[in-house]
């Protein structure tokens, strides 16, 4: 249901792009092989002749080696690389301080559940990497952006449900962890969070009512994204959902339940002024206006405003970002703030 974005005006470049999710000071991280197993298995056979016939050794030396790796590590990561028997250099990377506090807040005082949470997430990257790092392009299922950031740095999702181009679920979350990972990846250090509109005009409702989608965001959101919504703002939410969105609600914890704002697109827009600022709200009236208006991108389906002039002429980021139309006359990237749908136009 949520997706992912990044500009570009081919192909190639779109495969750039999207490349650039992950960040570039890691990419040689990226490419390191996986400490796993297997290849201790190997290793021992090397050193050790022939280890299937000495199970008890085998195991004395796989025990010895994950004592090796996980020593000097955060305790938390400690017990994530003992339950996932290993971690990768990429997934190692990612547990930053900032990372492993979430998962430590998730539930304090207890360092093995702490352990678990973030192995759940883990594993889940892991099995995700090549979406993540740019290595296999997403189907792109929606017009989905980092519109902009406010105020306070916090990256501003925006995605219109009247673009959706097709239904399926794993592409839906494919999408939308490639959005989270470049709003994370693109976040100053003063803010840790991402808020999040998510617009249903001229939403296709059989493409809303399968809760397939719904279940494997939400795993997706409190493992690798963990405490990273800071909002979730539902515009012109409509009533046909509404009964769906009563029986879950009252399963998601208070501070989740907090989070979710049901409003029609004119109080959107002052909400976000109090949560991002003056700049970001009329950034987000004039695309919330234009994808109303019939004339506007959205009158074609095969041109989602990500493609039109107008969304370039709106979507300038930040200072650090810069004008996208300049970046584009210089021939520069626009690293990870939006992107075409890998699927030719008609």
């Amino acid at each position: 249901m949520f997706n992912a974005c990044c500009c570009a005006d081919s192909g190639r470049q779109l495969s750039q792009h999207a490349g650039e999710v992950a960040d570039e000071a890691s990419a040689s991280r990226r490419s390191a092989p996986l400490t796993s197993i297997n290849v201790r298995n190997d290793s021992f056979k090397n050193q050790n002749g022939d280890a299937n016939d000495d199970e008890a050794s085998r195991e004395k030396y796989l025990t010895s080696m994950r004592k090796d790796e996980v020593r000097g590590l955060h305790p938390v990561v400690a017990e994530a690389a003992d339950i996932l028997g290993g971690l990768s250099d990429w997934q190692r990377s990612w547990c930053t301080e900032e990372v492993v506090s979430i998962y430590e807040r998730g539930r304090p005082g207890d360092v093995p559940a702490a352990g678990q949470l973030l192995a759940k997430a883990l594993r889940w990257r892991q099995q995700h990497e090549d979406i993540l790092v740019g290595r296999r392009l997403p189907k792109w299922v929606h017009d989905c952006r980092v519109l902009t950031h406010g105020d306070e740095g916090h990256p501003l999702v925006y995605v219109c449900m009247r673009h959706q181009t097709t239904f399926c679920n794993s592409n839906d979350v494919e999408h939308f962890a490639v959005v989270m990972e470049a709003a994370v990846k693109e976040m100053p250090p003063t803010a840790q969070q991402v808020d999040w509109i998510m617009d249903f005009h001229g939403a296709d409702f059989r493409n809303h009512l399968d809760p397939r989608v719904m279940i494997s965001i939400g795993e997706m959101m409190q493992q690798p994204y963990r405490d990273r919504l800071r909002s979730v703002i539902l515009v012109d939410f409509p009533f046909i959902l509404r009964p769906m969105m009563n029986i879950a609600l009252p399963f998601l914890p208070v501070k989740t339940r907090n989070k979710v704002y049901r409003l029609s697109a004119d109080a959107a827009v002052n909400q976000i002024k109090e949560f991002q600022g003056h700049r970001a709200a009329q950034i987000v009236q004039q695309v919330v206006r234009e994808n109303r208006n019939d004339t506007g991108p959205g009158a074609l389906p095969k041109s989602l405003p990500s493609e039109t002039h107008f969304w370039k002429s709106v979507n300038v980021g930040t200072d650090r970002l810069g004008s996208l139309a300049e970046s584009e006359t210089k021939g520069e990237q626009s690293r990870v703030w939006c992107a075409r749908r890998s699927r030719e136009l008609g």
